[in-house]
């Protein structure tokens, strides 16, 4: 029957036979063969007590059964490893099934069952082969257990070049955190700083001693892409809460403890288009970026959300980022424009697409923009939130920017009574106008402190639960819901320039 894989009938044939046999040699054959009949069945629970028997007459293949037990302890449920735990028998059983049981506990957050099982582990079985694993997952389990709720960590790039976005997210956290209330702030929390140095495994070592040395409940930021998918690695394999302020690409993606506060590319690119295909109607695009990494990503999600709503994106051309001279460029968007710009001063070209994406920052707007209109191409001009600057005028003239569009999530031109208190306070505090980034370190610092505050929030765990189940907290921003996606969502606004003025237009 065994041979024949016919299980079930090797466990009725073989079962009562076991006992009304004496000849040992009968019985340890047996044995085995009912051992590894369960074991096809899956009936581990059952396959143990035979290998128990199996292993007190001395079986021949003991040490080749003992090589799978990690294997088939697998397919045990944790009650059941707990019960092989606790039941008599060898340490390769029960020894293995307390490891197992302990791992499972661990890496699902569990950690004070996590530190239970494996002390009970070293105390029965101290010579046991896990010993130097056991003691290291031990100390790490007792490190995380402890957590001091009013103590957050910050990783920000505070050297190097990016020091100005990190300082500035560092101004609006210790804002939230009532770091210049006077007399005395009404929070009692506490922010541990780390500086990245723009460094991705200098950033990891900073989030591991955050949590292991400074217990902190979460960590804020980093603002960096590559800083930012580093510590999150870190972050979701230690169980501790990250709200990132970067927009780097998929950075949510399958976490459980990696939230993001931050505006990304693709929220930028789906308000223009809404905009741009629903209510202006534009069916044909194009876009000109630089070939670097943040143009090229911009461009990128620009052709799929273009192809996405139906429309067709005519062209697509790229040039240097140093680049000044754009008429090759103008050349290769369209044909006819060198020729026609001289001809006929006149007209504007007839273009074949209605809107053009230019994802740079304003000082090259200032260069590209003029040049389009001295070979007469002006289509309908679409920007970034880079754009959403004064500075923008100084690099090139209002009328040439008159109707241009852009995204963007800070929206001073709103003035509402959360945005008019936060820029009072961050005025008083720095003597500058605040900015997007220091706006969401201190959003997201103030969103946790009052989390903290409100439900009474102890540990990790349930300020994730909290930050899962945020629908309508309420910041200078606007209305904070947190999606499935682990992702901050706001209002995007979309603006258009007027007459040299930032106009809210949705």
């Amino acid at each position: 029957y065994f041979q024949l894989k016919k299980y079930p009938l090797v466990i009725a044939s073989l079962s009562g036979l076991f006992e009304q046999t004496r000849d040992d040699d009968a019985k340890t054959e047996i044995a085995g063969t009912m051992y590894r009949s369960c074991l096809e069945l899956k009936d581990y629970k059952a396959g143990l007590l035979w290998l128990g028997k199996y292993a007190e007459l001395g079986g021949k293949d003991l040490d080749k059964d003992k090589a799978s037990v990690p294997d088939w302890l697998a397919g045990l449920k944790d009650s059941e490893l707990q019960e092989v735990f606790d039941s008599p028998g060898p340490e390769w059983t029960r020894g293995e099934a307390g490891f197992l049981l302990g791992q499972r506990n661990y890496q699902a957050g569990s950690l004070k069952e996590a530190k239970n099982t494996f002390s009970t582990l070293l105390s029965r079985f101290p010579n046991t082969s896990h010993k130097a694993e056991l003691e290291q997952l031990l100390a790490e389990a007792e490190d995380l257990i402890q957590v001091v709720p009013f103590r957050l960590g910050l990783i920000l790039p505070l050297s190097g070049a990016y020091q100005t976005f990190g300082e500035r997210a560092l101004k609006g956290a210790l804002l939230a955190a009532g770091i210049f209330s006077y007399p005395k702030s009404p929070h009692k929390f506490e922010l541990r700083i780390e500086n990245s140095l723009g460094d991705p495994e200098l950033a990891k070592e900073a989030a591991r001693k955050l949590v292991m040395e400074d217990h902190v409940l979460a960590i804020v930021g980093p603002i960096l892409n590559p800083v930012a998918t580093a510590v999150s690695e870190v972050s979701e394999q230690l169980r501790v809460p990250m709200i990132a302020l970067s927009p780097a690409p998929g950075l949510t993606d399958k976490k459980s403890y990696v939230f993001r506060n931050c505006m990304t590319k693709q929220s930028q690119v789906k308000t223009l288009l809404d905009w741009a295909v629903t209510e202006k109607k534009f069916t044909k695009f194009a876009v000109i970026y630089p070939d670097d990494k943040y143009g090229a990503e911009f461009a990128q999600i620009f052709t799929e959300e273009v192809k996405a709503r139906g429309a067709e994106l005519v062209k697509s051309v790229s040039y240097p980022p140093e680049e000044t001279d754009f008429r090759e460029v103008i050349g290769e968007l369209e044909p006819r424009a060198l020729q026609y710009g001289q001809a006929e001063k006149s007209q504007n070209l007839p273009l074949s697409f209605d809107a053009l994406f230019i994802p740079d920052a304003y000082e090259k707007v200032g260069i590209i923009i003029p040049q389009l209109l001295f070979y007469r191409v002006k289509p309908q001009f679409l920007g970034t939130s880079s754009w959403h600057s004064d500075k923008i005028f100084e690099h090139t003239r209002e009328n040439y920017l008159e109707g241009a569009a852009f995204a963007d999530l800070f929206a001073p031109e709103l003035e509402t009574k959360e945005i008019d208190a936060y820029r009072y306070r961050y005025e008083q505090a720095y003597q500058e106008d605040p900015g997007l980034i220091d706006l969401q370190a201190y959003e997201t610092v103030a969103l946790i402190i009052d989390l903290v505050e409100k439900q009474r929030i102890g540990n990790r765990k349930e300020l994730v639960d909290a930050l899962k189940n945020l629908k309508t907290w309420t910041g200078p921003l606007g209305p904070v819901t947190v999606s499935p996606g682990l992702e901050f969502e706001h209002q995007v606004h979309l603006f258009q320039i007027k007459k040299g003025k930032f106009e809210i237009v949705k």
